[in-house]
C-alpha cells in the first residue's frame, strides 16, 4: 500500500526539526488533507496547521487532550510558543491555529513587570487548539483577520495593533513566530 511518500521521509522530516529525536519503525497512520498531511504514531504528531515538538512524549501526563483547553504564550527564552495544560508546559511550537480564544492578562503579574521592569509569563491565549486547520477553511486569510498585541508597559490587556482597542475574545486566532492574528 502506497501511502504518497516513505517512512523514511517522514523521519526525515522531522530529524531536521530535533536531529536528536528518535522515530519509532512503524507509521501507524498517516492522513492527507489536501497538500499538507499530517501522521500520527506512537509519540509524535505532526499537524497540518503546526509543528509542535511535544516534551516528555512517553509520560502520559503530557500528552495534551485536544478536547479541552490549553493556555499558550510567548517564550522568551526558546522564541516560540509555550502550549500549557493542567499545569505543565506539554510542547512548544512556532505556528499554532486556535478557536474560542480568550486572551488573558494576569493583572498581579504585570504590576510585577512594572514594579521590577523585568518580563514574566503573566499573558497569553487560553482556546482550543484547532488541529484540522478549521480556522483557515471557515476563514482563509484575507484582511478579515486583525493583528493583536500586548505590551505589559503600554496596555494592561492585549489589542488590536492598528486601533488599540482591547481584544478579551476571538473565535479564532493564528498564532505565528512573529505575530497573532484574530478573525
Amino acid at each position: 500500500m502506497s501511502w504518497g511518500a516513505s517512512e523514511s521521509s517522514y523521519g526525515d522530516m522531522f530529524r531536521e526539526l530535533d536531529p536528536t529525536a528518535h522515530f519509532p519503525s512503524l507509521l501507524t497512520l498517516i492522513c492527507h488533507y489536501g497538500r499538507w498531511g499530517f501522521f500520527v504514531d506512537k509519540c509524535t504528531s505532526f499537524c497540518n496547521n503546526c509543528s509542535m515538538i511535544k516534551l516528555k512524549e512517553n509520560d502520559p501526563r503530557y500528552k495534551i487532550d485536544i478536547s479541552r483547553k490549553v493556555f499558550v504564550y510567548k517564550n522568551l527564552h526558546k522564541d516560540c510558543w509555550s502550549i500549557k495544560q493542567d499545569g505543565l508546559v506539554k510542547a512548544h511550537t512556532h505556528d499554532l491555529e486556535m478557536w474560542d480564544c480568550a486572551f488573558h492578562v494576569n493583572a498581579k503579574g504585570r504590576a510585577k513587570v512594572l514594579e521590577e521592569k523585568r518580563k514574566n509569563v503573566h499573558a497569553g491565549v487560553k482556546g482550543y487548539i484547532d488541529e484540522h486547520g478549521v480556522s483557515s477553511i471557515e476563514r482563509p486569510l484575507t484582511k478579515d483577520w486583525n493583528s493583536v498585541t500586548y505590551n505589559p508597559y503600554k496596555y494592561d490587556s492585549f489589542v488590536d495593533k492598528t486601533t488599540e482597542e482591547p481584544i478579551y475574545y476571538s473565535p479564532f486566532a493564528r498564532l505565528s513566530h512573529k505575530q497573532v492574528l484574530v478573525a
